[in-house]
């Protein structure tokens, strides 16, 4: 960029890791698109309208993508999720966690 500030190099990463790439690259710059939290694993919905993390707190939750607000905590693991996808109908959601289980959940919740 002419300021000399990095920009991240996106490609054909197609339009849901396009978003991601630009978020982070604005909070590079203190835009306060932020989720907080120890958020250890992190995907976005097919759609690109949700997020969803696993933390070290053990919970799998899903946040808006527009507002960065926390709409629900869809489950729970016995220790801190290491992964987490959705799947392609955007219906469910795949975690890994460091107590040895994968588990899928609604990506609504119940």
């Amino acid at each position: 960029m002419a300021d000399g500030s990095a920009r991240p190099a996106t490609g054909d990463l197609g339009p849901a890791l396009e978003r991601a790439a630009r978020t982070i690259h604005a909070s590079w710059h203190g835009e306060p698109e932020v989720l907080k939290g120890h958020v250890r694993a992190i995907a976005w919905s097919p759609d690109g309208r949700l997020i969803a993390t696993g933390s070290d707190d053990r919970t799998v939750r899903i946040w808006s993508s527009a507002t960065f607000e926390e709409i629900a905590i869809v489950g729970v693991h016995q220790d801190k999720v290491a992964s987490i996808a959705w799947s392609r109908d955007g219906t469910r959601l795949l975690t890994a966690s460091f107590d040895s289980t994968a588990r899928v959940w609604p990506a609504a919740p119940t």
